[in-house]
């Protein structure tokens, strides 16, 4: 039997794989799945050519006829299962029947070795999207309620600030969340600048001070930096291109 919980972890895995994989909808992806195809493959970029001189042996036809039709999808979510509960049996995790969504991250933080194979990491909004979607949709039917809409991350668009405390509007964490997963290289020149920034064009609470700001960094990201750097010591280090992604989603997230 798959609690909630183990299927929640599914499909994050899930819909992680398919952020990673850059392919156009959500059905594509399934799609390529279910062609028996490697996901490895799109990461490395790899492209398989088929040699046009190739014929193969009646008895090589005569063996592939015969093999029995393998179901894909089912092969990768067994996999993923098999991974996940073996990590939770590994550490001897107990298994909750009821899990409360919002406390996935801390759930999956709490495991070694399972936000790493989830590819969880600084993924928050992934996270956010995933819970504003199966709260109207069963666990179980995860993948048949993504095959049947548009998969264009706008179509999930957050209802709520999920920092309120960091950030007035919804705006400002949506263009933090992007910078984070997109831009930051060097943790302490990065936060540092989308910070200072953010401060100076009131995105970020006004009076939120640096060591709120490090302490917030730490417990929802596990981004442990030294006492923020100002302008003029972040402006050392390329500033032209934080510059411009910055002003990009800004004016995405008008």
């Amino acid at each position: 039997m798959t609690t909630d919980l183990i299927q929640h972890l599914i499909n994050v895995k899930i819909y992680a794989d398919y952020k990673r994989s850059k392919l156009d909808s959500f059905e594509l992806f399934i799609s390529y799945i279910d062609d028996g195809n490697n996901l490895s493959d799109l990461e490395k970029e790899t492209t398989l050519f088929v040699d046009d001189d190739f014929e193969p042996s009646t008895e090589e036809i005569h063996q592939f006829k015969n093999q029995p039709e393998r179901n894909y999808i089912e092969e990768y979510i067994n996999m993923i299962k098999y991974k996940i509960e073996q990590i939770l049996d590994y550490h001897n995790t107990p298994i909750p029947n009821l899990f409360e969504i919002n406390k996935i991250v801390d759930y999956v933080r709490s495991i070694e070795g399972l936000e790493a194979f989830l590819n969880l990491k600084d993924k928050q909004t992934l996270i956010d999207e995933y819970i504003v979607i199966i709260k109207s949709n069963h666990p179980d039917k995860f993948i048949e309620s993504l095959t049947t809409v548009e998969n264009d991350l706008n179509n999930f668009p957050l209802l709520t600030n999920p920092h309120p405390n960091i950030f007035p509007s919804i705006r400002g964490y949506k263009i933090f969340s992007e910078f984070q997963e997109k831009f930051i290289k060097h943790e302490h020149a990065d936060y540092s600048f989308i910070y200072r920034r953010m401060i100076s064009d009131k995105l970020i609470v006004f009076d939120l001070g640096d060591q709120a700001y490090r302490n917030w960094l730490y417990q929802s990201f596990d981004i442990d930096i030294n006492k923020t750097k100002t302008f003029k010591e972040v402006d050392l280090s390329d500033p032209s291109k934080r510059d411009r992604i910055y002003f990009e989603l800004k004016r995405k997230y008008n």
